[in-house]
């Protein structure tokens, strides 16, 4: 089950969410030059990807514990999704 979020510049997919290993983010449109942060439930920075193009990108899970997380796309200095991001054990 993805979550959708509609956008002006076409939907963004995350599935699978919850994930174990590791999850796709899958943009209608494409992505130019886009950056994904995802933070703790404190608000840290825990993941950065940067310079990220392409209309499907794999997000690996690396060595994150399970948990709560949020994810937040940006492109062009605007926000494009945040969302939450389940990681099971």
């Amino acid at each position: 089950m993805g979550i959708d979020a509609g956008e002006q510049r076409g939907s963004i997919k995350i599935f699978p969410n919850p994930l174990s290993t590791q999850t796709v983010l899958q943009a209608e449109n494409g992505l130019m030059n886009a950056s994904i942060t995802i933070y703790n439930c404190l608000g840290q920075t825990v993941k950065e990807m940067k310079n990220i193009s392409g209309h499907s990108i794999i997000l690996y899970r690396d060595n994150l514990p399970g948990g709560i997380y949020f994810l937040h796309l940006t492109q062009e200095n605007k926000t494009i999704l945040t969302s939450k991001l389940f990681i099971s054990n």
